[in-house]
């Protein structure tokens, strides 16, 4: 058995977005972005929380960053072999992308925004680094573009590949099915697929139907 040493961490997940060698546990307050703002905003401070990332297999533990008080940190996801994250300061009311290159311990800062108003499901999205949140009419995305893409009912957001935006739309007619339906990001569709699309560890696109 294999002893890894995480301070408390007693979980962990798969880094999303094609890997099969990093793992993440994270220790919160509070689970999403939202949650964590209401509490700083209720109690004027947030405890913070931790951000671990283990390599597999020799079970290599990295934390870019410390906790800190009043910041938050996001779930990662995994593009182009870097580990991307967000970082919300609460004092500053700042939300910046961060990108971790575990190869070489290179933590940068990609960008900073101030932090929306409103964060209820607020996140980043790969394969091409996308920050949004939905709307009541669709998509809004808040970097690196910024624009509302109108999308139907029933679509949730899975990914980005250069100008094409991939969202998950589920029926019951009666039995229930997933489709893909593939946007521009003016909202127009592209193209309508049966089944599912799993990112694979190496970035391909797999077409399941």
């Amino acid at each position: 058995m294999k002893d890894i040493f995480l301070n408390g961490i007693s979980w962990l997940n798969i880094v999303p977005c094609g890997t099969s060698e990093w793992y993440f546990g994270r220790r919160y307050d509070a689970g999403d972005l939202d949650e964590a703002k209401q509490i700083y905003e209720d109690r004027h401070v947030y405890p913070g929380c931790r951000l671990v990332f283990v390599h597999y297999p020799d079970g290599r533990v990295l934390e870019p960053l410390q906790p800190r008080i009043n910041t938050w940190y996001s779930e990662p996801i995994h593009t182009g072999g870097i580990l991307f994250f967000l970082v919300a300061d609460f004092e500053k009311n700042t939300l910046a992308v961060m990108s971790f290159d575990p190869g070489k311990q290179d933590l940068r800062e990609e960008t900073v925004l101030t932090l929306p108003d409103d964060c209820v499901n607020l996140m980043l999205h790969g394969e091409t680094l996308t920050l949004s949140r939905p709307t009541d009419t669709g998509l809004e995305l808040l970097w690196p573009d910024v624009r509302h893409v109108p999308t139907g009912e029933r679509e949730s957001f899975f990914f980005r590949r250069d100008e094409k935006l991939y969202f998950m739309h589920w029926v019951e007619d009666p039995d229930y099915r997933v489709d893909i339906v593939v946007r521009d990001t003016d909202g127009n569709i592209v193209e309508n697929m049966p089944g599912d699309i799993m990112i694979m560890p190496d970035g391909q696109l797999w077409h399941l139907s």
